[in-house]
């Protein structure tokens, strides 16, 4: 399973997730990168050693991306806050005069997401860094589910939480949900689960949803403007016949 924690930066996940998030960017007007990591700490278990991004992993065709993971993994560099680095090169490396700014959110007083903490992370979260962004939610499983205990509520995001971050950003950017599959029949997890988030929002106007996903990890994407959501929908429509990924809008 994947975890969000800093010795699983790098894995073969990561490339996929990483480069969906480059592919938008460069393929829309968004000139920000907001990341929001649900971090939990490190464990004991010897997991997150699939480093392997063979011609089967989405995005293994951003070769700066692949290498700069690959050199972060084989150095011992684990740690999301790497990502600064390479954002900071965005502009050469991608061959573009856009410039992409790149915010990773966390909060100094609470270094890892607790249950505890949960409500003034997100409130926190400037509002600054909610416009024209691609908005990537990183949480440790997904979104909530009835089975999660106390003990376990901090791998989760709440469906109060994705209305509450949809809510705060603005009509020009994208808000992105990254979910682990659990053994499930997967188009009938897919569409359950965007069901369930469209009737999260019963009391303002209701997201429109895409998912992708390679049948291993998924993510819910959520958009507000007609506009944009059309020009997303071409690109991770071009996105997934590149990959053979599952996509549905």
């Amino acid at each position: 399973m994947y975890l969000l924690k800093n010795q699983y930066f790098g894995d073969v996940h990561d490339l996929f997730k990483y480069d969906l998030v480059l592919e938008i960017l460069l393929s829309t007007p968004l000139t920000k990168f907001t990341f929001i990591p649900m971090l939990t700490p490190d464990n004991a278990h010897n997991e997150g050693k699939k480093t392997r991004y063979t011609k089967k992993r989405a995005g293994y065709l951003r070769k700066d991306l692949k290498t700069f993971l690959e050199k972060c993994v084989k150095e011992n560099r684990r740690n999301i806050a790497e990502l600064h680095h390479y954002f900071a090169n965005f502009s050469h490396t991608h061959l573009t005069t856009k410039h992409v700014d790149f915010f990773l959110y966390h909060n100094n007083s609470h270094p890892y997401f607790t249950h505890e903490n949960r409500k003034t992370y997100f409130e926190n979260i400037p509002q600054k860094e909610l416009r024209n962004a691609v908005i990537l939610v990183d949480p440790d499983i997904g979104i909530e589910v009835k089975s999660a205990s106390p003990k376990t509520y901090n791998k989760y995001i709440t469906y109060d939480e994705i209305r509450f971050l949809f809510n705060k950003m603005d009509q020009d950017s994208i808000l992105i949900i990254f979910q682990y599959i659990p053994r499930r029949k997967r188009e009938e997890y897919f569409q359950t689960l965007k069901h369930r988030l469209l009737d999260a929002f019963t009391d303002v106007r209701k997201p429109n949803i895409h998912y992708i996903s390679d049948n291993q990890i998924v993510f819910f994407i959520l958009t507000k403007s007609r506009l944009l959501d059309e020009l997303l929908h071409k690109i991770l429509k071009k996105y997934a016949y590149a990959y053979n990924l599952t996509y549905s809008s």
